[in-house]
């Protein structure tokens, strides 16, 4: 979205991933660096199939400044104004400690950030309110059984973090995730959805050596006019893909068509 943002990049921009890139002496491998190469593909397509040398390429363009200023407006490294016991600030960085390796590592979520399901669900929020990042809230009102209204909670007005056109951008882009992509566990027949698969490295190996990862998907249902927005996150469950994303289809499944 940054660097969407600042115009570092477009949707229709080529890349070609050959399965790493080096930077300052250090090899960043894509998750399926096995494979072989990926090849040449777009910045949306880098979306669908989660392109870690291409996103790092795009963070080392836009700069550490410019990719931690909008990482923080999004609402990384600080608690939300839920205020509720045990919330976690998640670390976010200060840009002028990163090395150049540090932000490869960030430009694919790796590395010294850490984040809540919340901050990620903002996140996505922000995205599907066409760039207005909106406060979280638990109430919106309080009523008798009658329905007469006893009382309105404020909700804030919210602050724009990025234009609308970057927004509409992004969702187009987190759709190709669910369509064709990492995501397409998480495609949702009939009402459609769009998200964000993500495999976080834990730092730990399990008994055959192989690093621990925790599996992410983030994302929204439906396509159209957007209502819900679903962060699942199982820890050390290794793929987003696999494991994070049919969850999320089971749950928004439910929550779409719990009345038939």
């Amino acid at each position: 979205a940054a660097a969407l943002e600042e115009k570092v990049v477009r949707p229709e921009d080529e890349f070609y991933d050959p399965g790493y890139i080096d930077v300052n002496g250090l090899r960043f491998k894509g998750w399926d660096f096995e494979r072989g190469p990926r090849g040449r593909l777009t910045f949306k397509d880098a979306m669908a199939y989660s392109s870690n040398p291409v996103f790092i390429q795009v963070g080392l363009n836009l700069g550490a400044d410019r990719l931690i200023s909008y990482a923080r407006k999004f609402g990384f490294g600080q608690k939300t104004r839920l205020d509720f016991d045990g919330e976690a600030d998640g670390n976010l960085p200060a840009a002028d400690s990163l090395y150049p390796g540090d932000l490869a590592n960030l430009s694919i979520g790796q590395g010294m950030l850490e984040a809540t399901p919340l901050q990620v669900a903002g996140m996505v929020a922000t995205i599907v309110n066409d760039g207005v990042k909106v406060d979280p809230y638990l109430v919106s009102r309080l009523t008798t059984q009658e329905g007469m209204v006893v009382k309105n909670f404020p909700v804030s007005r919210g602050i724009r973090v990025m234009s609308k056109q970057t927004a509409l951008t992004m969702r187009d882009m987190m759709k190709a995730v669910t369509e064709y992509g990492t995501g397409q566990a998480a495609f949702v027949e009939g009402a459609g959805s769009a998200g964000k698969t993500g495999s976080a490295e834990t730092g730990r190996q399990g008994s055959a050596g192989k690093g621990i990862n925790h599996a992410w998907f983030a994302g929204y249902v439906p396509l159209e006019n957007p209502q819900y927005v679903e962060v699942v996150l199982v820890e050390d469950g290794m793929s987003g893909g696999d494991v994070a994303a049919p969850i999320f289809h089971d749950i928004v499944t439910r929550v779409l068509y719990s009345d038939q």
